[in-house]
């Protein structure tokens, strides 16, 4: 009966997937253009990618009042005078709207509203002449070269130049856009806008099932992109590749993973209460289900872009709640401390909700890598052991607030649980430990190859240094005695700082270094926010329990 129950529970977990979709495929009879390859950013991916990336960036979101990206971004060129009037354009910085003496009410502006602005084009000299004294930029000017990407990109294909769609006589060549075309080219993506403005326009009146059913807008797309292969040059793009993207664009396989981490942490945190173990089996399938779709979505962008997926501080974010949730399942399988995979599960859900909600800061398009990443080698062993060693770091941190708020409830009466926890932390920062010394190493001869020195006190370098000294005083602190359960707990929390400051902090802090591949602006305040929040929860329990003793 056991097994009948979680075999039930795995069919109604793919199952809601595959329906999810398959609505998806369902709600729109233009969907054949997500399919249409597109030059982009040093890459070619299907449209549909293009389509949302694109809207994400102007609109902030990947659906524009209900309408999917790929519609909405393919109308920018056939209805230009329509969409130069709609709010498209997001604006949510309070100072650049001050400064541009917008309506502070809104966050949404039209194109023509932000073209009329006079101070506009003002404070895109004064940003071009930052960018160009090389000075970091600060929240307000990342704000205005926000804007400015946003306009350039609308601009670009309302104009006529922002789809690459057809590539030249030679493979290095750049693809042409819709402005560039010749004259036969011209007639075959009009043939295929015409297809579509009529598939629209019959969906409406439903005049003739023929046109309203997408296979007229199916068969000018197929034409399109048959006459590019035959007439340009022959297996311009990958179909599979194409394809596999769009699935990927679908099923969105990381809010799944963390909605199913969230059950199975809601399900482990009943089993604690109600002691239940048809609860426990249940939470450990949902974990389960949660960490092979986790590694699906992982396994589709290692195949899309033909590198291991930890090239930017999005995949980071990913791979490290990723690692948590590994080792929770061997530590769990040797320790059976029930409490493991309840920690992981919550700190990963917490860590991939964070890259959902925050998609301006942490970007989850696919991109090329920098010429300093090219090496596979170097990318596979330093850059994937050392953030995963932030996945034992962060199951640490996880199990220290865990202990924290027991320390709350009375430390006399759960004096075994503290203890288990704290020997736990330390068999967990053993693995980090390991792991971030051998990251470092790594890091060194690459560093070695690649720059002709070993070691260079480069800001990351020396915050990687700083997190591995300090785990290593908590450690050996803990091997001596000096370090008890509570302050075992504290410290896995206070130490985690230095590794978002290694991770998070040199990149999005201090922007300087020869890691410049990995900068990024945004979230400074929320990150420095979360770590005062820790600091004061640790001062605050410490001080509880020094006043009851």
């Amino acid at each position: 009966m056991k097994k009948n129950s979680l075999f039930l529970t795995l069919v109604i977990i793919v199952s809601s997937l595959f329906i999810g979709m398959t609505e998806v495929k369902a709600k729109s009879v233009t969907e054949s253009l997500k399919y249409i390859p597109v030059q982009d950013r040093g890459r070619i991916k299907p449209f549909d990618s293009f389509a949302r990336e694109t809207l994400q960036l102007v609109y902030g979101k990947q659906k524009y009042k209900g309408k999917p990206a790929y519609d909405v971004i393919f109308t920018w060129y056939l209805v230009p005078d329509h969409w130069i009037k709609e709010k498209v354009i997001q604006v949510n910085h309070n100072g650049l709207r001050e400064s541009l003496k917008l309506d502070k009410e809104e966050t949404y502006y039209t194109p023509m509203q932000l073209m009329q602005n006079e101070r506009m084009s003002l404070f895109f000299k004064e940003l071009a002449s930052k960018q160009n004294s090389g000075d970091k930029l600060s929240g307000y000017y990342q704000a205005v070269q926000r804007l400015q990407s946003q306009m350039s990109i609308f601009q670009a294909i309302r104009m006529g130049h922002g789809f690459l769609m057809i590539p030249g006589p030679e493979v290095k060549d750049r693809w042409r856009s819709v402005a560039q075309y010749n004259e036969e080219e011209t007639k075959r993506y009009y043939k295929m806008s015409d297809a579509y403005v009529a598939t629209i326009s019959n969906l409406k009146t439903q005049e003739t099932k023929k046109s309203s059913d997408g296979s007229q807008l199916t068969a000018a797309i197929n034409e399109f992109i048959k006459a590019n292969e035959t007439n340009v040059r022959a297996n311009y793009f990958d179909q599979s590749l194409l394809n596999s993207e769009v699935s990927y664009n679908n099923l969105q396989p990381f809010m799944w993973t963390w909605i199913l981490y969230l059950l199975g942490g809601v399900l482990f945190l009943l089993f604690f209460l109600f002691k239940n173990k048809h609860l426990y089996s249940t939470a450990l399938v949902f974990i389960i289900g949660g960490f092979l779709l986790h590694s699906y979505g992982f396994g589709i962008r290692v195949y899309l872009a033909g590198r291991p997926p930890v090239a930017n501080m999005y995949e980071t974010l990913l791979w490290v709640p990723w690692g948590a949730i590994f080792f929770a399942l061997i530590l769990e399988k040797i320790r059976r401390t029930n409490l493991l995979l309840f920690v992981a599960s919550i700190a990963a859900t917490l860590c991939m909700i964070i890259t959902s909600l925050a998609p301006n800061v942490f970007d989850p398009s696919l991109q090329p890598l920098e010429p300093v990443l090219k090496s596979s080698f170097w990318l596979t062993t330093h850059v994937l052991i050392i953030t995963i060693s932030y996945g034992a770091f962060f199951l640490a941190w996880g199990i220290g607030n865990i202990m924290m708020l027991f320390y709350l409830k009375g430390e006399e009466k759960h004096q075994a649980f503290l203890k288990e926890s704290a020997e736990t932390i330390y068999k967990t920062l053993q693995i980090g430990i390991v792991l971030l010394a051998a990251g470092i190493i790594l890091g060194g001869i690459w560093a070695d190859y690649s720059w002709g020195r070993f070691w260079g006190w480069d800001p990351k370098e020396t915050w990687a240094l700083i997190a591995l000294l300090g785990y290593l005083a908590l450690l050996h602190g803990r091997l001596v005695g000096w370090v008890k359960n509570f302050a075992m707990g504290a410290g896995s929390i206070l130490a985690f700082s230095l590794v978002i400051m290694a991770w998070y902090g040199v990149n999005y802090v201090l922007g300087a270094g020869l890691h410049s591949y990995g900068f990024g602006v945004g979230g400074v305040e929320y990150v420095a926010f979360a770590i005062f929040v820790q600091f004061l929860f640790v001062a605050v329990v410490a001080v509880l329990r020094r006043s009851r003793k």
